[in-house]
């Protein structure tokens, strides 16, 4: 006897039309080297269905109050000796709680997605092209690009409903970035808006501890990116953190241009949890392109704005 589909929302079950059974999923997005003296901006992100996230924040919390306690995770705090949770710590334990912490993601191997782009390309493309002020800053660009990563992914795999994006705070830019979402969903294509989770949210990586996992990955994604892992540590934390996903790495990080792929190992998850850590490097021409097709009217934004918004372009 066939059963209605049904979305599972941690203990909730909701039934839609069909008849199979649709996962709903949660990620969460956070940031690396948005200073312009970093030589490369990244956002990377997280996705798991939403009741398994219950399991992680337990297990992080339980970390980070564990013998020497922290109040939160940093990246790039954990080496700092004058200001923040990890101040007090020895060289031992902050690489203690940083493991413990990275084995959790180990663990449940959440789906992993990053994007890119380097400061000086990003400069060169507002020297060259007029941009609207609300998006003179790489983070406009990345935070469609990975609602565009998320959401496509999502849409590919018959066991998942669409991404429910919760983003750490970015203050003035996250709102100009966020204050244009109901033009590009309101101008895109019927397809593309079945791709959208809900609206985006912004919240305090401090009180949302999914964010705190998600700086984790974008900040060793970054120093993967510009090669900084230079400790066998650094780089066993890095393994980690990526060895149950396939990598697709494009762009200056990959010139053969020939896929890496890394083995999935196989675990009591199911197997449409494999996921994968897409990795995107965004050139000036592709920031130009995706810009400007939310700048359109409503009579071309249509097509535009839907490709704009649903295509990662690698170099």
């Amino acid at each position: 006897m066939c059963v209605p589909s049904q979305v599972i929302e941690g203990d909730q079950t909701h039934s839609i039309d069909g008849w199979r059974r649709v996962l709903a999923l949660k990620g969460y997005i956070d940031d690396s080297g948005s200073e312009p003296s970093s030589p490369v901006y990244v956002l990377g992100g997280l996705v798991l269905p939403v009741g398994w996230w219950n399991q992680i924040i337990a297990d992080w919390d339980a970390v980070l109050k564990s013998a020497p306690r922290v109040e939160y995770f940093k990246g790039s705090e954990v080496w700092d000796r004058v200001k923040g949770p990890f101040r007090a710590l020895s060289d031992q334990e902050r690489m203690a709680k940083v493991d413990a912490l990275a084995d959790i993601l180990a663990e449940h191997h959440p789906a992993a997605f990053s994007l890119r782009v380097e400061w000086s390309v990003f400069r060169a493309f507002t020297e060259a092209v007029p941009i609207h002020p609300d998006k003179n800053d790489p983070y406009f660009f990345l935070f469609y690009g990975m609602i565009a990563q998320m959401s496509l992914w999502s849409h590919k795999e018959p066991n998942f409903g669409p991404v429910d994006i919760i983003f750490d705070n970015q203050n003035k830019i996250g709102d100009k970035a966020l204050g244009w979402y109901d033009f590009f969903k309101a101008n895109t294509t019927p397809e593309t808006q079945g791709m959208l989770g809900k609206k985006p949210e912004f919240k305090d990586e401090k009180e949302e501890l999914p964010l705190q996992a998600a700086d984790m990955f974008a900040w060793y994604r970054r120093r993967h990116a510009i090669g900084t892992l230079h400790r066998e540590w650094h780089n066993n934390v890095w393994q980690r953190l990526t060895r149950h996903h396939q990598s697709s790495v494009s762009g200056r990080e990959n010139p053969s241009g020939v896929t890496q792929k890394r083995p999935c190992r196989v675990t009591s998850k199911p197997a449409m949890l494999e996921a994968q850590d897409r990795s995107f490097d965004w050139g000036a021409g592709s920031l130009g392109w995706h810009g400007q097709c939310l700048e359109r009217s409503e009579a071309t934004a249509g097509g535009c704005a839907g490709a704009a918004g649903m295509v990662a372009t690698a170099d």
